[in-house]
């Protein structure tokens, strides 16, 4: 079935995998607890999972990674350190995550990006940490007001305030390129969070850091802010970042 999605043959990729899920389901009743099987049962509803998305099929989608979620729930809590349980599982949660992203179930969607994000390596944790302001932001929430008043108590790195704001950028960018949303209404949302980006970046700024050099670098170059790259505001402090200092401190 993998192979068959690989090659875009989906149709066929689905009757695959949907004959190894009833295998796999087979082995896992015929030898309880036998985590080889439980992953590989885990496994074929991920990969449905992956052919119902890649056809924007996304209740399909979130449904096939549900059921591979309720598979390793229990297994997991009986060896919550085996890797093969870990990584489906992760694997899983962010399936699922984006399919209900893409279905404007935004809050659910938040709420699964965390659960990944529990189960994710470092380098893995700050992109779904985005993906849930992202998620969050286009709920309805105002995440950056309790950040801010977080860094202006001193409660928490001024540098979270960076990340807050790739997760606006990201939510510009998605409600942007939302082909379900009227364009005017993506178009008014887009700019809502664009505006909003760039006064946290603002606020950064005046917070020091950019004073980092990694960030400063991020900020000219970094995918994530190209939805801000046509905006005057966004030029203004990028020249501003860029020519009043020369950054040298690492990051914390």
């Amino acid at each position: 079935g993998s192979v068959l999605r690989r090659f875009e043959r989906y149709e066929e990729a689905a009757t695959t995998l949907d004959r190894g899920v009833q295998i796999a389901d087979d082995l896992v009743e015929k030898f309880p607890g036998n985590v080889d099987y439980v992953v590989l049962l885990a496994q074929a509803h991920v990969n449905l999972g992956q052919v119902h998305f890649v056809q924007a099929r996304d209740e399909e989608a979130a449904q096939a990674f549900s059921e591979a979620l309720d598979i390793l729930g229990p297994a997991i809590e009986s060896a919550p350190r085996e890797g093969r349980l870990v990584e489906t599982l992760l694997a899983a949660s962010d399936g699922r995550a984006h399919s209900l992203y893409r279905l404007h179930l935004f809050r659910e969607a938040a709420e699964e990006f965390g659960r990944a994000r529990a189960y994710a390596r470092p380098e893995q944790a700050i992109n779904l940490e985005t993906q849930i302001i992202a998620a969050s932001v286009r709920a309805g929430d105002d995440v950056a007001a309790e950040i801010e008043q977080a860094v202006a108590a001193r409660a928490v790195n001024p540098v979270t305030l960076f990340g807050l704001a790739m997760g606006y950028a990201r939510a510009a960018h998605d409600v942007l390129h939302d082909e379900a949303l009227p364009p005017e209404k993506a178009q008014t949302h887009g700019e809502q969070y664009a505006e909003r980006t760039v006064e946290i970046l603002r606020l950064a700024e005046q917070a020091g850091v950019f004073q980092h050099a990694k960030l400063v670098q991020a900020l000219v170059d970094s995918e994530a802010f190209d939805v801000l790259r046509d905006r005057e505001d966004f030029h203004e402090l990028l020249e501003e970042v860029t020519t009043s200092r020369i950054p040298v401190n690492p990051l914390p």
